[in-house]
């Protein structure tokens, strides 16, 4: 049986996979989609070192996710 492809992360602008077992890859996202504070695609913000950080935002200011 061939490996199940890992899920895209549900917030928006994140391009990281999604956790198993979440549809998030860290409580970064999750909180940005259930706050509904962060869903514009001006970056993600994870903190993960695939995404876009957000913009004007250091990386040492995110805290990663």
């Amino acid at each position: 049986m061939p490996a199940e492809k890992s899920a895209r992360c549900a917030h928006a602008p994140c391009v990281c996979s999604a956790v198993e077992g979440s549809r998030f890859c860290g409580p970064h996202c999750e909180n940005a989609v259930t706050s509904g504070k962060h869903e514009s695609g001006d970056g993600c913000g994870c903190g993960h070192p695939d995404c876009a950080p957000l913009e004007g935002v250091p990386d040492s200011a995110i805290g990663g996710g």
